[in-house]
């Protein structure tokens, strides 16, 4: 997660995690409601196909030959008034697929979600420049150059981690080891523990293998 500190990216509104957070647990509050109380997973293949229409969000599986041209798993953009989500098609079926697969194209949707929900507006900017001057861009900088929390990359992989580890349900297996935590969310262990690290400030840590969330 998050490890390309090189790759250039268009800075975006500030955005800590608390309010990330907050964005997501109101995104699983009309999605998913019973995923935010009880450490059960979100399912991402029946919210994909059935919840976004209302967001402005459509997804697509796309040819996996087109997007590894691009080098990517999933790219999101600003299209004729929504959010356009693309996505290999073998990430598409492993939404339903278990073990590895299945958790890579988690956090894969659930990055791309991120950003189709906290940076709509900079997609649109985005797509308008591309209209007026096909060679043009927004302007970028290096993600190591600017703060966290003005990094889209950063914030969606906030927003990911707040819709599959949401914080109330993820109290609930206080005591639990990381292995438990990936079992019942169907999330990976990176991710996990990348996640738990944006936690520590609400409470959660990691001892002898083991959360514990105060």
């Amino acid at each position: 997660m998050e490890l390309d500190l090189d790759e250039r990216v268009p800075p975006v509104r500030p955005r800590g995690t608390d309010v990330i957070l907050r964005i997501a647990e109101r995104f699983l509050q009309r999605v998913a409601p019973q995923c935010l109380a009880e450490p059960v997973p979100v399912d991402l293949d029946h919210v994909v196909s059935e919840k976004l229409f209302d967001f402005g969000i459509d997804v697509y599986p796309a040819d996996d030959h087109e997007l590894t041209t691009l080098g990517n798993e999933g790219y999101t953009q600003y299209e004729d008034g929504r959010v356009v989500v693309v996505l290999k098609e073998r990430q598409w079926t492993a939404l339903t697929d278990h073990g590895f697969a299945l958790h890579r194209a988690r956090t894969t949707v659930g990055h791309e979600l991120g950003h189709a929900v906290l940076h709509r507006d900079v997609l649109e900017q985005m797509a308008a420049v591309k209209v007026a001057n096909p060679a043009a861009a927004l302007h970028r900088v290096r993600r190591r150059d600017i703060k966290p929390y003005c990094d889209p990359e950063w914030q969606a992989w906030a927003f990911c981690g707040g819709i599959l580890l949401p914080r109330e349900a993820l109290r609930k297996l206080h005591g639990h080891s990381l292995e438990d935590i990936s079992r019942e969310f169907q999330v990976s262990l990176p991710m996990i523990r990348s996640h738990l690290r944006k936690l520590g400030r609400f409470g959660f840590q990691v001892q002898g293998g083991l959360l514990v969330a105060a």
